[in-house]
Parts: structure tokens; sequence; C-alpha cells
């Protein structure tokens, strides 16, 4: 029993849950896969879902930094929490010796416009003053969202004040006296509920937003006159990173039971086996912090200056003694197999009718590719399937104008997996003769024929047909798979053979003879010829698409009015007499239980018939089309015909005004899918398109 549908979307978002955040085009490209996981995806609750499965470790996306210019104009990056980014927005109409704090506040992952904040209620009224500014974001950044302004003058006051987005107000500033602070650009780090800014003389000013005070704390003797980075301890306590010689020391503060704290070194990196430095005597004995677009406050990516001002990036946990190992779980682990077997799952069922689903979810992981390339999922994905699906139409148009025929290709899916340059090898003066299993059968101008895989392109060229024991008035040709027990649903770079039929026609009767071509011996066999009824008097009479069932070949003659079959292991021909229908537009095809079947245009519907076991012709289905296409009807214009019948996928094609209609004989529904141009047949190209190709 299949799961219930619900059920495998449920399943799917367990597994898209789990996508790397890191990752973020992964799970877009998954989003484009087919429109069901566009939906899923892009859902009111998977983005909170998303977010709340990865708080404990979002990624950093990247960073912003503020290139030195000599304007005194413009925008900084001051900070950045949760996916927006705090902005310094220079004023150019108070002059330094007064000059206003405004800020602006931007998410760049949804896009939406910048907030401008009011303007600071404190000023800067020397050029020796400092300030510093930080942004506090809750719910993933999507909620409400604060700023904290520190500001700190040469008369020795320390200032702090805080905007609400809830409330579009700041608050009251708070002031202290702490002589001799100087403010430091850097970033900022948040510990529970006290903000830590960077100083002047190794110190730190902490601000505690819940006691409403100002406070300053030292850093240890060894990191005096250094330059630091504040970041968030393992602990979850405050934290600094700091250059000394060539290793990156990691600091954290505990603080006791009677609130008095001490500086710890808690690891180092050594930088000279991950930096690529061949003498690390030039890398200075200083780092600073960039302010990065971040989901949660993990330690922010460090910038290591060289003295030829090169810079390289390296991000760093918080505080391992040694190298730290990724998250992931290595990806022959046993819960990673899982996955990867469900993944295997929901991409088997992946409609074969939209290829480009299968080549989306290609890019979505490396391991999904690995997974659709795998020969053992090509095999299950299409037996899954069973029925290939209908890619296109090969046609050959003429035009009124025109003698000549020009062969030309309709794809029945968008995108399609033939591209336009892939068919440019059928140019013109050559007719499509029959398309099967995947191959195309190509006459050439030259009276050659050419067997051809669209998808992979090759090519087989046949040698001329030998002579058989009567002219070649009119003929036909049909390709086949020639693999020995092939159900047919996977048949590229299997044998083949090209059935080639002649007929000559006398006064008396018609005579017709086959000769069969092998892809295994590279040769053509010896002919088998037989006379059948009157004889043939138009070329368009003999020149329709043929059908494989039963075990045989059949063929039209006279547009319906006689059946010619070609028994394959038996190499016989025989006659057939065609159902009872009034009119010569004949079309044979496949019947769901394998058998022979047939159908025609009657009075604006199509009427199909089946041949029992009993050589006997009933009737099996009628199909109105009154309601289905727009006809003037009793106008003697009005022209209908059934031009072709896929033998797969269950699809029968009708022509009216120059124009081609695809009828879904399961669903009943009717597509129109080509116009402009008159028909002489449609040769159906059904096919798997797999990865493996």
């Amino acid at each position: 029993m299949a799961p219930l549908p619900s059920l495998m979307e449920e399943l799917m978002e367990e597994i898209l849950l789990r996508f790397p955040a890191d990752d973020p085009g992964s799970l877009l490209r998954a989003a484009l896969v087919c429109k069901s996981w566009y939906r899923l995806v892009f859902g009111p609750d998977f983005n909170h879902r998303f977010r709340e499965f990865h708080q404990r470790s979002p990624p950093v996306l990247g960073f912003f930094c503020d290139i030195f210019r000599s304007s005194r104009y413009g925008t900084e990056a001051v900070d950045a929490c949760r996916g927006r980014i705090l902005f310094y927005e220079k004023d150019k109409k108070v002059s330094l010796q007064c000059m206003a704090l405004n800020f602006i506040v931007w998410n760049p992952i949804t896009g939406k416009k910048s907030m401008s904040l009011p303007e600071v209620p404190m000023k800067i009224l020397l050029p020796t003053d400092t300030w510093n500014a930080a942004l506090l974001c809750d719910d993933g950044g999507l909620g409400p969202f604060r700023v904290v302004v520190v500001v700190a003058t040469v008369q020795g006051f320390t200032y702090a004040c805080v905007y609400s987005s809830e409330q579009h107000v700041w608050s009251n500033p708070i002031s202290t006296q702490k002589p001799g602070v100087r403010l430091l650009k850097g970033r900022n780090a948040l510990i529970g509920n006290a903000l830590y800014f960077k100083c002047n003389e190794s110190r730190i000013l902490e601000y505690d937003m819940s006691k409403q005070e100002l406070s300053l704390i030292s850093l240890p003797p060894l990191c005096w006159n250094r330059c630091v980075s504040l970041m968030t301890a393992e602990d979850s306590g405050l934290g600094f990173a700091v250059v000394r010689e060539s290793k990156l020391c990691a600091w954290s503060r505990e603080v006791d039971l009677d609130g008095n704290g001490r500086w710890t070194e808690k690891g180092t990196f050594e930088l000279d086996k991950l930096l690529p430095f061949s003498d690390m005597s030039t890398l200075r004995r200083r780092h600073r912090p960039a302010a990065a677009v971040l989901l949660s406050y993990l330690l922010p990516p460090l910038i290591l200056k060289t003295k030829n001002q090169t810079c390289f990036r390296r991000r760093f946990r918080a505080f391992p003694p040694i190298a730290p190992k990724s998250d992931q779980p290595p990806s022959n682990s046993p819960a990673v197999m899982d996955q990867l077997d469900l993944v295997s799952e929901f991409l088997l069922r992946l409609p074969p009718d939209e290829p480009a689903c299968l080549v989306r979810a290609s890019l979505v992981r490396k391991s999904w590719l690995g997974i659709l390339s795998d020969p053992v999922f090509i095999r299950r994905y299409r037996a899954f399937h069973r029925t290939p699906p209908l890619m296109g139409l090969f046609q050959n148009l003429r035009f009124e104008d025109e003698n000549d025929s020009i062969p030309r290709f309709v794809p029945a899916v968008v995108p399609s997996p033939l591209s336009q340059p892939e068919l440019q090898f059928l140019g013109t003066n050559k007719t499509v003769m029959d398309c099967r299993h995947g191959l195309v059968l190509v006459r050439l101008a030259n009276g050659g024929l050419v067997v051809w895989d669209p998808i992979t392109r090759i090519q087989h060229q046949l040698p001329p047909v030998p002579e058989g024991p009567f002219r070649q008035d009119y003929f036909t040709a049909a390709v086949i798979c020639a693999r020995a027990m092939c159900d047919h649903f996977d048949c590229r770079g299997s044998p083949f053979r090209v059935v080639f039929a002649a007929t000559e026609s006398t006064n008396e009767d018609t005579a017709i003879w086959v000769s069969v071509y092998s892809s295994h011996n590279q040769a053509w066999t010896t002919s088998t010829a037989g006379h059948f009824g009157p004889p043939i008097t138009s070329a368009s009479d003999v020149m329709g698409s043929s059908l494989l069932a039963g075990g045989g070949l059949h063929f039209n003659l006279n547009r319906g009015r006689r059946i010619v079959r070609y028994d394959l292991d038996g190499d016989v021909l025989s006659e057939i007499d065609p159902p009872p229908l009034p009119l010569d537009n004949i079309v044979l095809m496949a019947m769901e239980h394998g058998g022979l079947g047939a159908a025609a245009m009657v009075n604006y519907s199509v009427h199909i018939w089946s041949r029992g076991d009993n050589d006997a012709w009933m009737i099996h289905q009628v199909i109105s089309l009154d309601p289905l296409i727009t006809m003037r009807m009793g106008n003697p214009e009005t022209v209908q015909l059934v031009i072709g019948a896929a033998e797969m996928s269950g699809y029968l094609f009708v022509t009216t005004h120059n124009q081609i209609y695809s009828l879904d004989l399961k669903s009943g529904r009717l597509n129109k899918i080509s116009d402009n141009g008159t028909y002489l047949t449609v040769f159906p190209y059904e096919c798997f398109y797999t990865l493996s190709l």
C-alpha cells in the first residue's frame, strides 16, 4: 500500500528541516524541484520550524566591514543580530563640534526596506567623545528589536539609552561618572541581560539592562595593550580572543557566588597551522572583528591582518582546546544512511513527465546527485513508474506551397530535455519514419536510414537496404528494441532492429516484402514477401506510423482499409481485416491488455475499437470532442482526424484546423500542443529521462 500523500509531505518536511542552515542555497534549490516542495518550503509554518530546529547553531552567512574613506559622510556598519544590520548614518548638516547620532536598521534576508530610527537624544559635543551601539533582536530577527547606544565624554561621564521598535521611542538616558573611559569601535557581546563594549586601557564597559547600571571590567594583565575581540564563551559567559605571538588565545570570565569575576585562559589556536603563512613573523599582534550577519550570538569571524595588509578570514568556535570537529555525523554513519534511504524514496516519486524535477533535485546537494545518478536508483525509478512518459512529438511538417516535408519536434513537457541545437541533426530533406523505445528512425535525402537517440545524440548509420523481390513503389519502416525479455522501461543502449516494408502495386494486387536489420549482426536479413488485396494508388496510403502489439508489427494500408501484420518471432506476413469504421482515417493503437486496437473520428467523436481473442472487432470507447474543442460543426471546412497514438503512455493525437491536440485516454483531458501546419502523421517520443545519460 502506497503511503498517504499527507504522510509523505510530513516526512519530506522532516528531511528539509535537517538541511544545513549554513547552506541556504540547498533549501532554495529543493524548493525549485517541484511545486509541492515549493509550497512546503515557503509555507507559513516551515520557516518558523526551520529556525526553531536550528536555533542552537544558526550559521554565519557573511560579514559587513567598513572600508575607510576620507569622506565624513555616508553610512557605517555598527552591529548585526539575527539577520538585521545596524548602520550609523553620518549627518551632513551637523558640524563635528555637535554631531547627531542617526541609525538605520536593515534586513538583507527579507529584503524589507530599511528603517530609519529617530535621532538619539544624546549628541557628541566634542570630537574626542566616543560612542558604540548594539542591535538586539528576538524571534529569529522577524519580531521587534532594540538598539542600545552608549556614549563616553571627555568630561568623564558615560551615558546609555535604548530604542524600542514596539514603542518607537528612545528611553531616557542613564549616566554614570567614569573618568578616562574611551569607547572603542568593534563588536559587542550580549551575555544574559548585559551588554559589553570594548574600552581603552584594556577595559570593558558593562551595561546591565535589567538594573540600568554601567560598570567597568579589567582584562587580565597579559592582554593589556592588545586588541581583543569580545565573544560568548562555551559556558555562555563573557569571553574574548586575543593574538599573542603566533597563537590565538581564548579567555573566559568566571563569576563566583559572591559576584567576583576571574579570567581564565581556556584554549589556544596555533595560527601557523591554520593560516597560509610561510613566515609567522609577518603576523601583526592584533586582529579586529567585523560586524557579521548573525542569526545568533556565535563567535564572529576574525580578520587577522599582516604587515602587507593582506586579510585572511577564518571562523573559530568558542574555546575548544583543540581544533573543532564538525557537528555533522560522518557520511557513512547509520543516521545519515537512513536519511539518504528516505530521501531516495521521495526522489523515486518525482513525476517522470517533469524531467526537470530530477535535474533540479540533483543540484540540491551532492548526496542527492549521487542517489539520482546511481544505476540502482535509475532502475528502481523506471520500474516504479513503469510507463515511460510522453516527451513530445516528432512530425513531418508540410506547407501548402512546398512539396518537401520538414521534420520538427514539438515538446510535450516544459522545459524539454531535448534542446533545439540537439535537433539540428534532422535539418531539412529528412523524414522521420518511426519512433519507439527511445529511438528515432530517420530517412535521409539519399535514401539511407539512420537510427538516432535524441537524448544521448548517438547515431547509427545503417547500410543500404538490399533489393527485394519486388519494386519499392511505396515503403515504410519501424524501429524496435531487440533485447530479449525486455519490458521496455529501460531500453537505452540495447540492441535494436529495423523492419523495412515496401510494396509493389500491379493491376491485380499489392505485393509486400519485408527486410529486417539487426544491430547485433549489423546486417539485413533475407526478404519475406506476400501478396495482399487490391493495388495501392497513393503514397500517403502506406506512409503512416506502425504499431507494436502482441508480438508483431502492424502497418496500415490504404489509410486503414487494410492492416498487415509482421510476426517478429515467426518472420511471417499476414493480413488483418480492419474494424467496421465508415471512414478511412483509422489509426492503430495498443490496448491496455496489450492487444490490437484502432481509433478514428466519427461525427466529431473518437471511436475506439478493440480486437478480441477471437479476432473479432468490438467497440471499446466513444469520446465526444464537442465539449472539449471549439468547432464549427456542420462546416465542411471543419476536418478532424486521428493522426497518431502513443503505444505506452495512453495518448491519442487529433488534428483540427491545423492544430494538434493530445487526448489522455485515462483522464479524458484534451490539450493543444501544436499549431500552424498541415500534418502527415505524428510519432510520439516516449522515454525516461534520468541523470545516467
